[in-house]
Formats: C-alpha cells, sequence, structure tokens
C-alpha cells in the first residue's frame, strides 16, 4: 500500500539584491509605503506545487510602534506579461506606495504581521496553496518607520511542496 509523503523543490526568493527575483524598494521601504516583487513562474522548476511555505525577513532601521503592522499580499496571474487572474492587468514592479495600493484588489491578503518595537530581524513563515502559475509578493510597511538599509536584512522565500506516493 502506498503512502504520501511530501517533499520540497527548489526555493524561489525575493530580495533587494542577488535572489531568484528582484524585490528591490524592499531596502529602506518607508513607513505607510507598499513595494512589489518580480513576477515568479512557480512551474520553473518542475511543475505546479501542490502547496508551498512562504517565508519573510524582515528588519527596522529603528523600532517601530509596537503593535504597527507589516502587511503581506500576493498577486496571482495565469501569464508572464499581461492580464493576470481575474482579467486583472499586470502590476508593474516599478510602481510603490499608494498607487500600488489602489491596485489591492487583486491581491490576495496573506496577513497583518504586528511588530514589536524592536530593531532585530523579525519573520513569519505561512503555508501557500497556488491558485495561479505566476505570482508576485506585496509588501506593505504600515509601521512608524522605515525597513533596514542592509539588503541582506530582507528576503522573502517560497518553498514548493508536491505530494509524492511511495
Amino acid at each position: 500500500m502506498s503512502k504520501e509523503v511530501i517533499v520540497e523543490g527548489t526555493n524561489v526568493t525575493w530580495k533587494p539584491s542577488g535572489g531568484t527575483y528582484g524585490m528591490a524598494n524592499l531596502t529602506s521601504l518607508s513607513a505607510a509605503t507598499a513595494c512589489i516583487g518580480a513576477r515568479a513562474d512557480l512551474w520553473s522548476n518542475g511543475g505546479y506545487p501542490r502547496e508551498m511555505a512562504l517565508h519573510f525577513t524582515w528588519k527596522f532601521a529603528v523600532a517601530p510602534n509596537a503593535g504597527t503592522f507589516v502587511n503581506l499580499y500576493l498577486v496571482w496571474a495565469n501569464a508572464l506579461t499581461g492580464t493576470g487572474s481575474g482579467g486583472y492587468t499586470e502590476v508593474a514592479t516599478s510602481i510603490a506606495g499608494a498607487t500600488l495600493l489602489a491596485k489591492s484588489p487583486q491581491f490576495t491578503q496573506l496577513g497583518f504581521i504586528a511588530c514589536d518595537a524592536v530593531t532585530t530581524t523579525l519573520y513569519i513563515t505561512l503555508p501557500i496553496y497556488p491558485i495561479a502559475r505566476y505570482v508576485q509578493p506585496v509588501v506593505y510597511n504600515g509601521t512608524n518607520q522605515a525597513f533596514s538599509t542592509t539588503a541582506a536584512d530582507h528576503i522573502i522565500t517560497m518553498i514548493p511542496r508536491w505530494g509524492v506516493y511511495v
């Protein structure tokens, strides 16, 4: 009798520099501002994953007020460029802030992360269930302080997981 086991695929990362995909504005992300990463192809490493783990790590330059939030979203699409899932238009990585947030009806909200009044590295891990082939992460800094200026302090990682019968 076979049983299903979950195996992990190759990580997909968004970083200010050096990741699988770019997310330049994550470094020094100002208070009350949003940024979006490049559109990633989830099929690029072996097919459509059943589920994914999303890890987000970030750090503030100055401690924010305790209880303020960082918000995470995903933008799903069925094409690498052009119209996204649900007929939405492509969200360019060059837009940010209020212009980006005006497109929020296209976003799948992952959650609001309440922050402590610290400058140490913060992180969260969330389960993700893909609904389309392509994805872009969106981060909104709803705190009163900017993210740190060090690129290595910020990374979003998605780990694909497949169900395999053995």
